[in-house]
């Protein structure tokens, strides 16, 4: 039973994140000056080659 709550909260996070993602995405179309779409991709998530250690100098 416990995994069907940490399934709901995992698909609301993931639904929450593709909204947000197509706002930036239709907000980008309309704004191409302000916003570009390589910057909006940027948001997206890597393939995983980068960690979490990559990102700090030591």
């Amino acid at each position: 039973m416990g995994w069907e709550a940490a399934a709901g909260v995992v698909g609301g996070v993931l639904l929450v994140y593709a909204v947000l993602l197509l706002l930036l995405w239709g907000y980008a179309r309309r704004h191409p000056d302000t916003v570009t779409m390589k910057d909006a991709l940027r948001l997206l998530p890597s393939s995983g080659t980068r960690t979490t250690s990559s990102l700090w100098p030591w």
